[in-house]
C-alpha cells in the first residue's frame, strides 16, 4: 500500500513540476517534457476509459471533454492539465509532429486573476501554463496554416460544473477530426506547407496561450495564416460567421465565406464582433479568422451540455474545411 502511495505522489509530482513550474524559472518557448519519449506515459490511464483514442469520432471529443472529470477546464485547474494530457496522448496517437524534441506542450506564463487564485487556492499571480502543439510537415518548412481551437473553459463554482461543450469542445472536437483527417491525407499528398494543429490554453482570461504563441511562432515562417474554430454546432442555429479584421484578414475571409457558401452553408462574415483566438493573429498583422456562431443563451452556463450539439453539422463543417485545405489551402498565403 505504502508503494502505490508513494507511486502516486511521484506521478502527481512529475506531471505538476514537466506543466506548470514557477513561472520565473521558464521562458516561452515549446520545450520538450521530462524524460520520456512517449506522451502516453504522462496519461492517467482513467482518463482513457470510454474513450477511444484510436478511433475517436467528433461526438466522442465533445462527450470527452465537457464531461465532470475534467472539471469545467480551468487554466491552471487540475481538470486542465488533465485536459492537455490527453490531448498530447491524442496528438500522439494521430499521428502528429512534436515541435520540440517529444514534447507537445508550449509553456508560457500564465496570469492569473485573483478570481481563479482564490478558487483553486493558488499563491502566485504568475505560473506556467501549456498550450499543446502539434505539426503536420509539409514540402516547405517556410510557410505555415495555424489550425486552432482553445480547449479551456471557465471551470466551476461551488459544486456547480460548467461543461462547456460548446465552448469550446465543439470547436477542439472539429479541430482532432481535421488533423486526424489531414495526417491521413498527407502520407500520400504532402501539402506545400507545414499544418500546426494547435489547442491553445486561456482563450477566457484574455487570450494568454494564443498570444504566446504568436510570440513564440512569429518570425519562424516567412508566411503564415490561421483559421480557429470556436463555438459552433447548437441544434437551433445552422448559421456560420467568420470573423476577422477588415484589413488583415479580408482575402481569408472571403475565400473562406465563397467556400462555404457554394457547400451550402449559412454564414455572414463579422469583422471582430467576438473576441477570440484569432485577434492574437490580427494584432500581429497576421491574417487569420474564426469560423464560429454567435453565443447562444447556453453561452457560459450550466446549460451548455454535449445533447446540445448538432452532430452531423459539425461533420459537415469538417469536411468542408478539409476540402478547402487541400484544395484551396496554398492560395492565402500572400
Amino acid at each position: 500500500m505504502l508503494k502505490k502511495i508513494m507511486a502516486a505522489i511521484l506521478l502527481s509530482l512529475t506531471l505538476y513540476i514537466s506543466l506548470y513550474s514557477k513561472a520565473e524559472n521558464i521562458d516561452t518557448k515549446l520545450r520538450p517534457s521530462p524524460s520520456s519519449s512517449t506522451h502516453t506515459n504522462y496519461i492517467d490511464i482513467d482518463s482513457l476509459k470510454n474513450f477511444d483514442i484510436k478511433n475517436f469520432d467528433i461526438r466522442d471529443v465533445v462527450e470527452k471533454f465537457s464531461s465532470a472529470e475534467f472539471t469545467g477546464r480551468l487554466v491552471c485547474s487540475e481538470g486542465n492539465k488533465k485536459a492537455a494530457l490527453l490531448l498530447s496522448s491524442i496528438f500522439n496517437e494521430i499521428p502528429l509532429q512534436a515541435c520540440n524534441g517529444n514534447s507537445y506542450f508550449m509553456e508560457y506564463n500564465e496570469v492569473i486573476p485573483e478570481s481563479i487564485r482564490q478558487k483553486l487556492n493558488l499563491s502566485d499571480e504568475i505560473i506556467a501554463a501549456s498550450n499543446v502543439v502539434g505539426k503536420i510537415q509539409g514540402k516547405s518548412s517556410n510557410k505555415a496554416l495555424v489550425l486552432s481551437a482553445h480547449f479551456d473553459h471557465i471551470g466551476f463554482q461551488e459544486d456547480t460544473l460548467y461543461p462547456g461543450a460548446l465552448d469550446n469542445c465543439s470547436g477542439l472536437a472539429v479541430l482532432l477530426d481535421l488533423a486526424k483527417k489531414l495526417s491521413a491525407h498527407s502520407l500520400k499528398n504532402p501539402t506545400e506547407y507545414d499544418i500546426l494543429i494547435c489547442a491553445f490554453n486561456s482563450e477566457e482570461y484574455g487570450l494568454q496561450g494564443s498570444k504566446a504563441f504568436v510570440k513564440e511562432i512569429n518570425g519562424t515562417y516567412e508566411n503564415i495564416y490561421n483559421i480557429n474554430l470556436e463555438y459552433m454546432g447548437l441544434k437551433q442555429n445552422k448559421n456560420l460567421i467568420i470573423l476577422g479584421d477588415p484589413l488583415i484578414s479580408n482575402s481569408l475571409c472571403y475565400d473562406v465565406y465563397r467556400y462555404l457558401r457554394a457547400k451550402n452553408f449559412s454564414c455572414n462574415i463579422l469583422w471582430d464582433s467576438y473576441i477570440s483566438d484569432h485577434l492574437s493573429f490580427n494584432q500581429e498583422s497576421i491574417s487569420s479568422i474564426t469560423i464560429g456562431q454567435k453565443p447562444s443563451s447556453e453561452y457560459h452556463s450550466i446549460g451548455d451540455t454535449a445533447d446540445k450539439l448538432d452532430y452531423e453539422f459539425l461533420d459537415n463543417v469538417s469536411k468542408a474545411l478539409f476540402d478547402f485545405i487541400i484544395t484551396h489551402g496554398n492560395l492565402n498565403f500572400e
